[in-house]
């Protein structure tokens, strides 16, 4: 099983790439690298040219590869490198990570193909328009997606050469794969795998790693 990391953003939204950025007594990109690591996965990393060479002395294990500006052809890059098995991919932004659900994660996965983690949307969803809201969508049927997200590698590089071909990109894997393959499963994920986007999401994430109990 492979772990694809992607840590290849600008952070122009940020305001620096925030996967560099200090978290307690780490970099945030060392939480889902070390982790994976300790699990027994094989580790890519996808990473800004710039930032290759000092990517590969902080992690030796890890394979490292050129990312892109868009998460969608870093993945594919870091897919390249893999001809079978199963996929997590992991953005590193996302530092908070229970082994209970990977573990649950890679049960399903084994089983469907394909698997992602994610939470039941718990807010009212207004469909906003020129700042003016249209409706108000049923959240009964809302997910919001999280990764991992985990499949196969052969069907997923499948999917990947047909939205080449098609000149087609994807947000996450699970709409190129629902796209190309079939339906996706859900695993029931955690309140606090957040992604940091913000100075305010870094200091949340601090927060929570500061009293988190496994």
């Amino acid at each position: 099983k492979t772990a694809i990391i992607t840590a290849a953003g600008s952070g122009s939204r940020f305001g620096s790439k925030k996967q560099f950025e200090r978290l307690n007594d780490k970099i945030v990109l060392d939480y889902s690298v070390e982790f994976f690591k300790e699990m027994g996965f094989n580790v890519i990393v996808t990473v800004p040219q710039e930032d290759i060479e000092f990517v590969k002395k902080r992690y030796n294990f890890a394979k490292i590869v050129k990312g892109s500006n868009e998460r969608f052809y870093s993945v594919y890059n870091g897919l390249e490198l893999i001809d079978e098995g199963i996929v997590l991919i992991h953005d590193a932004a996302r530092p908070i990570i229970v082994k209970e659900k990977i573990l649950e994660l890679l049960n399903v996965v084994y089983k469907k193909k394909a698997a992602i983690l994610a939470i039941k949307c718990t807010d009212t969803l207004k469909f906003v328009e020129n700042n003016y809201i249209k409706f108000t969508i049923n959240r009964d049927f809302v997910y919001c997606a999280q990764t991992p997200q985990s499949f196969d590698v052969k069907m997923l590089k499948k999917a990947y050469k047909m939205s080449l071909k098609d000149k087609l990109t994807f947000s996450d894997e699970a709409s190129l794969w629902e796209h190309y393959i079939s339906s996706v499963d859900i695993v029931e994920g955690y309140r606090y795998n957040i992604k940091i986007t913000t100075r305010q999401d870094l200091k949340l994430a601090s927060c929570i790693l500061n009293d988190f109990v496994l």
